[in-house]
């Protein structure tokens, strides 16, 4: 997405983030109310790299805000899937009003890698992103579409997401005690409430003493232990680590280490 606003000569604008509570509304109406905004682009649910999942409270405000000055949002809503709860969580799209929202998902994420599909809803920007689809891209390979829309007829995709969701839950328990118990005095892990992803925070000579003690953690489950240093996409916060609990994600992260451990 960067590298598409860079492209066309736009300047991305970034906003404080509560770990918790997601984009700093009140932050946002500031740089709104000082330069001429032309979208905003938010993940609402389970966001990377924090994996926070924004208050419906929370929600609400930022599409007020947004639907008075009239500005397009762009929802990055591909963990949407994989939440840890009984309920799936609202989106940005519920409250939209006036067409504003347009709110992007996939199956990459939730499925598998191999099938790049993904979804739209753009309100009232439809043909605006038609066009630009046909343009970019012309069409998507079909055999794939085909091949999932049969899965989800059949409701192979609930069985599959009730699994991977219990999976990953007990996976992020598992991974959290583990960096308490091997990782630095010190260093703190996000509590995510979806996603297959825990963030770990510590200052940088214990973010390098965590990684020379790697040999600690063991594999547990199915899933391998993935790390990646965040700070090569982030350089101006805290060093930080993503651990993923997806093999899936294993040769994904560029200049990210994988660690694989055999059962013991």
């Amino acid at each position: 997405m960067l590298h598409a606003i860079e492209r066309l000569g736009m300047r991305a604008i970034e906003v404080p983030t509560h770990p918790v509570d997601g984009i700093d509304i009140e932050s946002l109406a500031q740089i709104i109310a000082r330069r001429k905004i032309a979208a905003c682009m938010v993940m609402p649910n389970f966001q990377n790299p924090l994996g926070f999942q924004m208050p419906d409270e929370r929600k609400r405000q930022l599409m007020t805000l947004l639907t008075k000055h009239e500005i397009p949002v762009i929802e990055n809503d591909v963990y949407h899937e994989l939440y840890y709860g009984d309920a799936r969580p609202s989106t940005l799209k519920n409250f939209d009003t006036n067409g504003l929202v347009l709110h992007c998902a996939s199956f990459s994420k939730s499925l598998t890698t191999s099938y790049r599909i993904g979804w739209a809803m753009p309100g009232r920007f439809r043909a605006q992103v038609e066009k630009l689809k046909f343009l970019n891209t012309l069409t998507t390979p079909s055999v794939p579409q085909v091949a999932i829309a049969d899965y989800l007829r059949q409701d192979g995709y609930d069985r599959h997401l009730r699994r991977v969701r219990k999976l990953y839950r007990q996976q992020a328990r598992i991974m959290s005690a583990m960096v308490e118990r091997f990782f630095p005095a010190g260093t703190r892990t996000s509590a995510p409430q979806g996603r297959y992803v825990l963030g770990r925070t510590a200052g940088r000579s214990r973010f390098d003493a965590a990684l020379s003690r790697r040999a600690g953690m063991r594999h547990h489950g199915r899933a391998g232990l993935h790390v990646l240093d965040v700070q090569c996409l982030q350089p101006f916060h805290p060093p930080q680590l993503q651990l993923s609990m997806d093999d899936r994600e294993r040769g994904r992260a560029g200049d990210g280490e994988s660690i694989r451990r055999e059962r013991t």
